[in-house]
């Protein structure tokens, strides 16, 4: 759990010292501009590899038609209980300062080459969802070798972007202005995911023909599917830890597709709270790309807090 986070200190920390010593050397600057540009390519490989330890899970393929509905339902309502939880109090956060505005485009960089527009579509939501879809495809076609089907190869390529998104923060002087709004009334946020997330999933055992309390053990896994799934299937069986896997990864692949959308109509608060836990780690460049990179912080907290409270919360519903 704390992997993802001690590699992108130790990448704030590299981040810090190239940007310190980047007046004095050339090969700092270079190499810092190289990882920020490797950024959005990592994101797309994570995603290729999420996907294709989906497709090479063979007892979760053969489930998946069946159990896919409720999975999906259970996000939706846990989703909508989260932001409207987060609407009510987002008047309660603390102010975060706005991101430098971008300078105007000029006529070479409006003229950019097909590459680029390319590339800029290749990270949209299309190219994400296309990524995962095609490692998914790939695995289930068993055309991959089985090196890249296991889930270790998804953790390390976890590894590698956590790693390119700390250096990314440590070059970026806006850091300490930005820690210095963190107040404790950001803590209103994981808060506000919790419970809008239980009473959406509450809401929706109404509709299926699992209990409460087995509903509640899904939404608690708050996007931590790994290890929230294992402790469901442990107490309650296969079947709801599929389910409770594919809710989570589905909550975790609409906070890379649909950011934008997001971002622009229930603001970036909703965002963060979209992404569960996940959010200081896989999603947490796409809350810097779309939010903006004086959310980053605000977003780590949220998901350590949700963390934390996965390996309590899902056994204790699964207990009643």
């Amino acid at each position: 759990m704390f992997t993802p986070l001690l590699l992108m200190l130790s990448g704030i920390l590299l981040g810090y010292a190239g940007r310190r010593a980047a007046p004095r050397l050339r090969w700092p600057a270079t190499c810092l501009r190289l990882c920020a540009h490797a950024i959005p390519p990592a994101v797309l490989f994570l995603l290729f590899m999420l996907g294709a330890s989906v497709g090479g899970d063979a007892e979760l393929l053969r489930v998946l038609p069946r159990l896919g509905g409720a999975a999906l339902w259970l996000t939706l309502c846990g989703l909508i209980g989260s932001f409207v939880c987060v609407r009510l109090i987002r008047s309660g956060l603390p102010p975060v300062p706005e991101a430098p505005a971008a300078a105007p485009a000029s006529k070479e960089a409006a003229a950019e080459p097909l590459s680029r527009r390319l590339l800029a579509l290749a990270t949209g939501s299309a190219g994400i969802l296309a990524f995962f879809l095609l490692g998914l495809a790939l695995a289930w076609a068993a055309v991959l070798p089985p090196v890249l089907t296991s889930h270790l190869s998804a953790l390390y390529a976890l590894y590698f972007l956590m790693t390119l998104v700390g250096i990314s923060l440590g070059k970026d002087e806006r850091m300490v202005d930005i820690l210095r709004t963190l107040r404790p009334r950001t803590l209103l946020l994981p808060l506000a995911t919790g419970v809008g997330t239980l009473a959406g999933s509450a809401l929706a055992s109404l509709a299926l023909q699992y209990s409460l309390s087995e509903c509640l053990a899904v939404g608690s896994g708050f996007v931590y599917y790994s290890l929230s799934s294992v402790i469901i299937t442990m107490s309650k069986g296969a079947e709801l830890g599929a389910i409770a896997l594919m809710a989570n990864i589905t909550r975790e692949l609409l906070t890379f597709v649909a950011a934008p959308v997001i971002v622009r109509f229930l603001g970036p608060e909703c965002l963060i709270s979209c992404g569960g836990a996940s959010t200081m780690d896989s999603t947490l460049p796409t809350v810097a790309r779309h939010a903006g990179v004086q959310w980053t912080f605000i977003s780590i907290v949220h998901a350590m807090l949700l963390d934390f409270s996965v390996p309590f919360l899902v056994p204790f519903f699964c207990s009643l």
